[in-house]
Parts: structure tokens; sequence; C-alpha cells
């Protein structure tokens, strides 16, 4: 079953990138402290509110008391979920919620935005491959493209979006899973959205988890296509494609 239509290629971009979508209705507040792994806690001017946090990553540099957050409603028990939280670097809000990430990284699937997956479109979501998961099942022309996509959300020292910034089993399982598809000739690509403002490139974190670099080489080597793309939101709620395919900053032992 097709769940996206075929692309319109897009040819005019904007100073700021390509719109992708607009998120409405949009509520500002200020994060007041994370409670757990899935909620935080919102100021929006007087009151206080609970808000879903759909990003499981530690969050540490990002997940900052004080700073401008954009929420938007849900239908759930926790009437706001996290979208939005504001750079301290660049006038404008790293997009945190994996949903709006997803939102972002199909549409430009479907507008052509992306030169990679040009001829593509969406043919399923969630495909079982043995065990695993993964995020995508895309028809490339005739042939059949497994995708799985990582969210960047943590700005490293020089203005990389990274990956990841704590240990994840996951990960390294879905890793493992497209080496094991491309090294059987089945196309397999791993791209990871920089959600925040202005990424110069992606680098794997080895702080967070110190075998994913060695994983991402291995599978690499094995046929796996990595690419990145680069995201942010305005107070507007607007979230922008600001770079289809950023560089890949993987390190001296492991350059493309």
């Amino acid at each position: 079953m097709t769940y996206c239509r075929p692309q319109v290629i897009v040819s005019e971009w904007l100073d700021m990138g390509m719109k992708l979508l607009k998120i409405d209705p949009l509520y500002e507040g200020v994060l007041l402290n994370r409670i757990g792994r899935f909620v935080v806690s919102v100021k929006i001017g007087s009151e206080i509110v609970l808000a879903h946090n759909t990003n499981t990553g530690r969050l540490l540099d990002i997940l900052v008391p004080g700073r401008r957050v954009l929420l938007s409603r849900t239908e759930s028990r926790i009437k706001y979920r996290l979208v939005g939280v504001e750079d301290v670097i660049r006038e404008c809000f790293n997009v945190v919620d994996v949903r709006t990430q997803a939102r972002a990284f199909e549409e430009s699937i479907k507008l052509g935005l992306l030169p990679y997956f040009r001829e593509c479109y969406i043919v399923k979501r969630n495909p079982s491959v043995g065990r695993s998961r993964l995020d995508y099942l895309l028809r490339c022309g005739s042939s059949d493209v497994f995708v799985e996509t990582k969210s960047a959300i943590m700005r490293g020292p020089r203005g990389e979006a990274m990956y990841p910034d704590c240990e994840t089993s996951r990960g390294r399982r879905h890793i493992a899973v497209l080496a094991e598809l491309a090294s059987s000739g089945i196309a397999a690509y791993l791209v990871f959205v920089s959600a925040v403002c202005s990424a110069k490139c992606f680098r794997p974190n080895e702080g967070g988890d110190k075998e994913i670099p060695r994983l991402l080489h291995e599978a690499m080597g094995r046929g796996v296509i990595v690419k990145s793309i680069s995201i942010y939101m305005n107070d507007s709620g607007e979230v922008f494609l600001s770079d289809p395919d950023v560089p890949l900053c993987l390190g001296d032992d492991l350059q493309l």
C-alpha cells in the first residue's frame, strides 16, 4: 500500500531553507524541569502544565530550565507535547519532537527535496525485518529501499549535530540490521535528522555510545549509505529543511 503521493520537484529554496510544515495551534512557554523520561513541566503565562517529551535521549544540553519552548496540543491525558526548544546559539528552535522530525523527513521525500531519494516514495512505515522494525520501506524506481532515521539532537563542540547522547542498544541493533540488508544486496540507508539549528555536519558521538562510530564504519563498509538532513523551526511553528545533505564528520579513521 502506498502512503505518500509521488513527489513534486521543488527547485526554489528560500534563504532560510524550504518550509516543510507548520505546527498549528502552537503554544509558547518556559521550561521548568524534566520530571521523568517522557514528561517535562512548562510555564505558559501564569499556568504550570505538563508536556509529553517524545525524545528518549538525555538531552542535557537541550532541556535546560529557563529556555523558551514550543508545545502542541494532544488528545491524551497530558494535554501538551513538547515540539521545540530554544537554541542558545541561533535565533531558532531545535526540533526535539521525534514525531515532527518524522513528518519533516516524510515531507522532504514527498516534495523531492532529498537528491538521493528524488525518485522515491514511501510504501510502508515500520516494515518488519526479521525481529526488528525499521522506519520506512521506500520504492525507488523498481527497487525497494529500507530506511532507518535517527534523531541527532545533541550539539557538538564545533557546531556538529551528534547522535547518540547516551548508550542505545536499539540504535546498535538497527545499524546491524541495515548492514545485513546491504550485505545481501538490498539497498539500506541510515538517515540522521540533525535537529539542532544550523548544524555544520553530523558526527557520531563516541561519548554517548562508544560502539556507534565503529558500527557505522563497519555498516558503511558493507554497503549501508549514511546521510543526514538538517531541520529547524521558528517561533511561528514553521519547520524548515535547511540542508538536505549535511556533510558527515566521521573522524580521521572513519572518512567516507
